[in-house]
């Protein structure tokens, strides 16, 4: 990225208090201050959080999941190798059966091809780490934002139970699903917004040590326990342990004393250790929350990056990685485009056709990651597409692998996935999924002999990529 090439615009700076005020101090806003500080620009940050409790994980527990996307992000930033060494390589997913047993799916096609689970509270660190020894860039923790102008740039906020304001030539909305900044930006402009519940609740528990051992959990992947209207899903981290996400749509704070039953019902076979019959009693209920925005500017004063304008479900693992995406594209615009009102045009025309196809394909994840994981169709279906891709050396996509270990635009991979089923249905290929079908159902078949004779059981392993 070139420096000081961004045009200033059409007023003096001499009227404004900052010419950058980035709002949010999370993932995306330390990384859009890391990126812009690299483009010789002065910044503030504004963060809701006190300094002392902003790496707190308010009792959040589950691990981001990094792919290429967010790592080529990180790579430019020179701070790959260092994330990565506080990161849990994952090579494949293992999908435990309600009743007993488990089957071992790889993350693609090549050694190459892993995910990386790394804690909230690691990631956030580094960055934080970073932006302090930044000169030209400040962070004001402890400052909730109460309203913005969005006309005059004027951002209204409240520290050490004062009000201030502080007027910005532009600010950057980094500041989640419950954007503050978005509040005031509906209520200020023709634009619409959406915030939509998931149906299920949630929670973020741990999985000890004792938990890891009792299910003899490997550490290199991702464990998924599928259930009738609940899904239990672990994600390890580099002490030993499991971040595990606990959802069903049969929990909520009024029948909390039933959590127990619920979670022993669904999950036979996951063991009730003391500190999990504790969590279960004491943990808070979560929100999944999807949002959308019609339009994600306004003129040069005011964009929006990440959760704060297309929040997406967290069943793909890529709500991350397409807001540090967010962040790489917006500021190479604004190093290319004539005016920061056209780079915000050209951000959103580009990156809004791809979040709407994410929003699109973790809905259809989380489908898959619930029975549809054990399904013979959802096995033959993905099989036959990894075989077929690599038979055409990646013509045919794959879609885990085309969305996890490549940077392909979201959109074209699902306007891809369209055109091959249609392909499939027409052509006769959906023959060679039955036969799939029936090779599979002689495997389980096979299994479950040799479920009977333990001294012959050996551990399955299937070819097919998982999803998350």
């Amino acid at each position: 990225m070139g420096l000081g090439r961004m045009r200033s615009g059409r007023e003096n700076m001499d009227s404004y208090d900052q010419e950058f005020v980035i709002v949010g101090a999370g993932i995306a806003g330390l990384t859009l201050a890391l990126l812009l500080h690299r483009m010789e620009k002065q910044l503030v940050l504004v963060e809701k959080r006190p300094r002392d409790a902003f790496l707190d994980e308010e009792l959040r527990s589950i691990n981001f999941t990094l792919t290429a996307r967010g790592l080529a992000t990180l790579q430019r930033l020179g701070l790959r190798d260092r994330v990565l060494e506080k990161a849990v390589r994952l090579n494949h997913r293992v999908v435990h059966h309600r009743h007993g047993g488990f089957v071992v799916q790889r993350y693609g096609s090549c050694a190459s091809h892993a995910i990386y689970s790394i804690r909230r509270k690691a990631l956030l660190q580094i960055l934080q780490e970073e932006v302090d020894a930044l000169s030209g860039v400040s962070v004001l923790y402890g400052a909730v934002v109460s309203s913005v102008d969005c006309n005059s740039g004027a951002v209204i906020y409240v520290r050490e139970g004062r009000d201030h304001v502080m007027r910005a030539r532009t600010i950057f909305a980094a500041d989640g699903v419950f954007s503050q900044v978005r509040s005031s930006f509906l209520q200020q402009n023709s634009v619409y917004g959406r915030l939509q519940d998931f149906p299920w609740r949630y929670m973020e528990m741990h999985g000890d040590k004792e938990f890891v051992a009792a299910l003899q959990l490997r550490l290199n992947a991702v464990h998924v326990w599928p259930g009738e209207g609940a899904l239990l899903v672990g994600i390890p981290n580099p002490d030993g342990t499991v971040a595990l996400m606990f959802l069903s749509d049969a929990i909520q704070e009024s029948n909390r004393k039933r959590f127990v039953e619920i979670f022993s019902t669904h999950f036979p076979h996951v063991p009730m250790t003391s500190t999990m019959t504790t969590q279960l009693q004491e943990v808070p209920l979560g929100r999944l929350v999807t949002g959308s925005l019609s339009r994600w500017s306004h003129e040069d004063r005011v964009v929006f990056v990440g959760d704060a304008c297309h929040a997406v479900l967290p069943f793909y693992g890529q709500g991350m990685n397409a807001a540090l995406e967010d962040c790489f594209v917006l500021c190479d615009l604004l190093d290319q485009e004539a005016s920061r009102a056209q780079a915000f045009a050209a951000y959103e025309a580009r990156r809004r056709p791809q979040t709407n196809a994410l929003a699109i394909l973790s809905q259809a994840h989380f489908d898959n990651l619930q029975p549809g994981s054990h399904s013979l169709r959802w096995q033959a279906g993905t099989l036959m597409d990894l075989l077929l891709a690599h038979l055409t050396a990646g013509t045919w996509f794959h879609e885990y692998e085309k969305i996890a270990h490549t940077n392909i635009p979201y959109d074209l991979i699902l306007n891809r996935l369209k055109f091959q089923k249609t392909l499939k249905r027409r052509s006769g290929l959906w023959l060679l999924e039955v036969g799939l079908r029936v090779f599979i159902s002689l495997s389980r078949l096979l299994r479950s002999q040799l479920w009977k004779h333990p001294r012959s059981l050996s551990r399955v392993t299937t070819s097919t990529p998982s999803p998350r």
